[in-house]
């Protein structure tokens, strides 16, 4: 995995062993925030550039030796993430803390939403403005555990997921069960899910996610031979993936014969990833919906 792309998280009853991987352990259940992932770190740049950057004096505010790092804003795809989304990352006052972070840890990654203003790209929250979420933080070696991450978001005035709940399981049934609670106190806070964080035996995360448009069986899935008769791709999902498309392109995403190609990739591999089958409204109107959501005027020639 590229270091700045975040991994993948999957439902509790499909990880290897049905969930019970988690029993015993101590889980933090932080809500789920419906924006586009980012990465932000430093790079450290070519001999040639900082002595360029050094001849011209050129220097990045709270950047340790600005003629040694470059300020990288990624996306789940891109190591430099599209124009816009950079753009609004710097402009908004959450870039600031997160700056100051980096001035003292510049070996770190920190993960987060960007929160673009108005309908978010599952269309569960509007925001007012444009925000930037902490959820994650790696040393270079290693995920930091929940509390970590809060306690250095709190002393450096940086904004960081909610704890919505926390605990120690012995049954999948008191798991489950204290799911269905998160997943309540999501529904009045107008989350689009929680995300489960632990740590393996090896140090390694051991993350999943629940939401709330995601159906979820009272028992274990049957699994029968032959073409798998599998529900639509859930609408958040769909939309998510179009909004991955968005953050690929930026202003070519309005015209939709460079769109359509990006956002059927995208919307295909969510379908393989969730084993979904083809979601119920066709791929060409789910963009014109998010083009709708989010004023984007749609090139037609």
């Amino acid at each position: 995995m590229r270091k700045w792309r975040y991994m993948e998280l999957d439902k509790i009853l499909h990880l290897q062993y049905d969930g019970r991987e988690l029993l015993g352990k101590f889980i933090y259940f932080t809500e789920k925030r419906d924006g586009s992932c980012l990465a932000v770190w430093l790079k450290q740049l070519s001999k040639g550039r900082r002595l360029l950057n050094k001849i011209l004096r050129k220097k990045a505010d709270n950047i340790p030796n600005p003629y040694k790092w470059q300020i990288m804003v990624s996306s789940r795809n891109q190591e430099t993430a599209e124009n816009d989304i950079r753009v609004a990352f710097h402009k908004c006052e959450d870039s600031t803390p997160i700056l100051a972070y980096l001035n003292d840890n510049p070996d770190h990654i920190v993960f987060g939403e960007i929160l673009r203003k108005g309908l978010s790209p599952t269309r569960i929250e509007n925001h007012e403005k444009v925000e930037f979420i902490v959820f994650d933080i790696f040393d270079g070696k290693h995920f930091l555990g929940y509390q970590q991450v809060h306690q250095f978001c709190y002393h450096y005035g940086a904004k960081c997921v909610r704890l919505f709940g926390e605990g120690r399981f012995t049954s999948m049934e008191s798991l489950l069960s204290y799911r269905d609670e998160m997943l309540k106190i999501c529904e009045e806070e107008k989350r689009e899910g929680v995300v489960l964080k632990t740590f393996r035996e090896d140090g390694k995360p051991l993350y999943v996610k629940e939401k709330l448009d995601t159906a979820t069986p009272r028992g274990h899935p049957k699994i029968e031979r032959g073409k798998p008769d599998t529900s639509p791709l859930p609408m958040s999902e769909v939309l998510g993936a179009v909004d991955k498309a968005y953050a690929d392109l930026g202003k070519d995403f309005s015209d939709k014969k460079k769109a359509m190609p990006m956002v059927a990739r995208y919307i295909k591999e969510e379908m393989r990833k969730h084993i979904c089958s083809a979601p119920e409204m066709d791929f060409y109107s789910a963009y014109i919906l998010y083009c709708k959501d989010h004023n984007i005027e749609v090139k037609e020639k």
